[in-house]
């Protein structure tokens, strides 16, 4: 639109109307831009939860994996013990109940030379060792040696302020059976780096069979069935297993924030708990066992990968908004200038598309459109002033 500057009243009108269509360019052109960016918002927002969703799911791939190799190693504990009971020296060595008695020495250690030729389950499993205690004598037999369970706690094994009465109560409870036990649980001078796994042979035996297979497992060496998953961090991360009765028998657990009690009550959407910081909680339950394993790894976006790329999109976000802002304000610019200086210059006005005359005097005698349109228009116009002007600029 092209405003002729004859009929201008006054700079101070040109410089508000001016004002006023900078201002309504400039929101038009910012509502635009606002579109884009919520749009671009929307965007990430979508694409970051749906790699969030794949990368989950790719550490419940992990877990699973990890899962069946770990139950295939509760599976070779399970096979080992029913092989140990399918000996008969064994089954007539737990029927003894005095070591006194003729022959109990010889076939025990008979016995425990036969086994250290056999397959030994520390060359299938991430075990220290595997002892056998038997409860009618209180001896202890493995692959190694037959000895008495007291002289093997406090000499085998020297273990430093020895608690032998409360080592021999839990290879006694039954409530200690089938779950992974701190062995500082068992007594406080005990390494917190060991557990102990302990198999109720009578559960295995359709006859008596009293006598307790004990794996013992380094903290370490168990954590590393899992160590695809998790960052290596047993300050943070943990593993937590509950059997089909909902009991915890594995907790690998050193984060302060969390108890078993608290983790198995969290809310799971999709076997999944976000929000704690640094770390996703995962939750799976095992087809074959029953058994439900609760996991944490690195939570999505505390992922180098992910701040990285997050970092990258708020640099591109900021930019592009103080780009769109300085295009805004050019393009506002560049529109409206060409109405202040159009009506002051004939060259301008003659090749205009569009032009309105307003008039048909000036000051208070104007103020009606007395012709519009194109250079062409104004000039056939017999109302219209700048059509002289422009006939003797054209002439």
């Amino acid at each position: 639109m092209i405003l002729n500057r004859k009929e201008t009243k006054n700079n101070t009108n040109s410089t508000t109307d001016k004002q006023s269509l900078m201002l309504r360019m400039v929101t038009s052109y910012s509502i635009f831009l606002l579109v884009i960016l919520i749009l671009f918002l929307y965007l990430y927002q979508s694409t970051f939860r749906n790699v969030q969703q794949q990368y989950d799911f790719q550490q419940k791939s992990t877990m699973v994996s990890n899962v069946e190799l770990f139950e295939k190693d509760l599976k070779i504990m399970d096979i080992y013990c029913r092989q140990l009971l399918q000996n008969n020296t064994f089954r007539k060595l737990i029927a003894f109940h005095d070591p006194d008695d003729k022959g109990f020495m010889d076939m025990g250690i008979a016995l425990a030379t036969t086994l250290s030729t056999d397959v030994y389950p520390e060359a299938l499993l991430p075990i220290e060792e595997v002892y056998c205690y038997l409860p009618n004598t209180d001896y202890i037999l493995s692959p190694n040696y037959f000895i008495s369970a007291e002289r093997y706690y406090s000499w085998m094994k020297r273990y430093a302020n020895p608690e032998y009465t409360n080592w021999l109560k839990a290879l006694s409870e039954e409530s200690n059976y089938y779950q992974f036990l701190p062995m500082d649980n068992v007594a406080p001078n005990f390494s917190k780096n060991y557990y102990m796994y302990m198999v109720n042979m009578d559960d295995l035996y359709y006859m008596d069979a009293n006598a307790v297979v004990c794996f013992v497992l380094e903290k370490e060496e168990l954590a590393s069935l899992f160590t695809t998953l998790s960052s290596d961090n047993f300050d943070t991360d943990f593993i937590v297993a509950v059997n089909e009765d909902n009991v915890p028998f594995m907790s690998l657990l050193s984060n302060p924030d969390f108890s078993v009690d608290k983790i198995m009550n969290l809310h799971y959407t999709n076997n999944f708990s976000h929000n704690h910081g640094s770390l996703t909680i995962g939750k799976y339950t095992s087809q074959l066992t029953g058994y439900t394993y609760y996991y944490s790894f690195p939570a999505f976006s505390s992922t180098s990968s992910t701040i990285t790329k997050q970092v990258l999109y708020i640099t591109c976000f900021v930019i592009a908004f103080l780009l769109g802002i300085s295009l805004i304000i050019r393009f506002s610019r560049r529109n409206v200038a060409p109405i202040i200086v159009i009506e002051r210059d004939l060259d301008v006005m003659k090749n205009a598309d569009y032009m309105i005359d307003m008039g048909p005097g000036d000051g208070d005698a104007g103020g009606t459109i007395v012709a519009a349109g194109t250079p062409e228009d104004i000039m056939a116009s017999e109302q219209s002033i700048t059509e002289k002007y422009l006939k003797t600029e054209r002439g």
